[in-house]
């Protein structure tokens, strides 16, 4: 057999042994059924230990390279070189483990080093850059959200409006541009031959905002105070998908209306509001929420969500843009 071994190398005998045998079925000098010699043989050929020997024999047939039958041998198995990629990761793994705690490392040790590893790899690795759009402030605000949890992405926002306006100048140099099922459609039309960078997502109200709202007593008094009609549609949308509430159409307040809200709020039991809503209540506005609340009133923030085949589509595409 052609095996290599460095004695001057740091790294364990037997793990060079092991992969010297790898190597040889590789090139197809073993194949699958072929007989390797005796730990004796070996040992007369290589000098190397019985112990040594085992060792890799083991570690072979572990990983499903080697075949250790009683009373008849060591053979190459007959998987060996056909393994699935997940069988072959785990093989090196078990490799790697066997060399650090051949070097003294305790398992706490190897995964705290591993970690850090994988996390600088992550951030040396290029970060892509990402267009979310909207029709609405609020919406992209908490789209933008969700997203800016996924790692790797640099995100940029844009409101349809200005969309329309210019597409080329503002999304022609976006490797992924992400927006909502309701303009997926306008937005394809609107970027022509870069529309291969459009994915688009589902958003979703969260649990905790369902359960607010379904804890909101039957034929409640609601109102909604946003930015935009058409967060606050989607408010009245999500309102009457809770059949017991039976709220009707709820009376709305667009921040900027001239109207104060501490005129608004009286006779309302509940108010919706856009999670950012103390970025555009003013210092008075604010003053009115909290004496609502201290009134017995209740605040309920309408948060989204990407569902999870969403999540999953826009994780994929980052990560395949990120390779390199």
């Amino acid at each position: 057999m052609n095996i290599q071994i460095d004695r001057h190398s740091e790294e364990p005998l037997y793990l060079q042994l092991a992969q010297s045998i790898r190597d040889m079925i590789a090139r197809g000098e073993l194949r699958p059924g072929d007989r390797l010699p005796t730990v004796r043989a070996l040992f007369g050929e290589t000098g190397l230990s019985d112990g040594t020997i085992r060792h890799a024999y083991e570690l072979l047939a572990r990983e499903g390279t080697l075949s250790l039958i009683q009373g008849k041998g060591t053979f190459v198995s007959d998987q060996a070189g056909q393994h699935s990629g997940e069988s072959r990761a785990m093989a090196a793994i078990d490799r790697m483990l066997e060399e650090l705690t051949g070097l003294g490392f305790s398992t706490r040790d190897i995964q705290l080093y591993v970690n850090v590893k994988l996390s600088r790899r992550e951030d040396a690795r290029p970060l892509v850059r990402v267009a979310v759009v909207d029709c609405n402030s609020e919406s992209l605000n908490e789209a933008a959200l969700q997203l800016s949890r996924l790692r790797g992405v640099e995100l940029t926002e844009y409101l349809l409006e200005d969309v329309r306006h210019a597409p080329d100048q503002l999304l022609g140099g976006f490797p992924l541009v992400i927006t909502t099922q309701t303009h997926y459609h306008e937005l394809r039309a609107l970027m022509g031959e870069a529309a291969q960078a459009l994915v688009q997502v589902a958003l979703s109200p969260s649990p905790d905002t369902l359960i607010a709202l379904a804890r909101l007593r039957p034929g409640s008094r609601v109102g909604v105070y946003c930015r935009t009609p058409r967060f606050a549609q989607i408010v009245q949308n999500g309102l009457d998908a809770v059949p017991q509430l039976s709220l009707g159409q709820a009376p709305v307040l667009l921040a900027g209306s001239g109207r104060p809200l501490g005129d608004f709020l009286p006779g309302l039991e509940a108010l919706v509001v856009a999670p950012d809503y103390l970025a555009y209540a003013s210092p008075q506005e604010q003053q009115a929420l909290d004496a609502f609340s201290q009134a017995g009133g209740q605040l309920v923030a309408y948060h989204h969500q990407l569902d999870q085949g969403s999540r999953l589509t826009v994780e994929e595409r980052v990560e395949h843009l990120r390779r390199p």
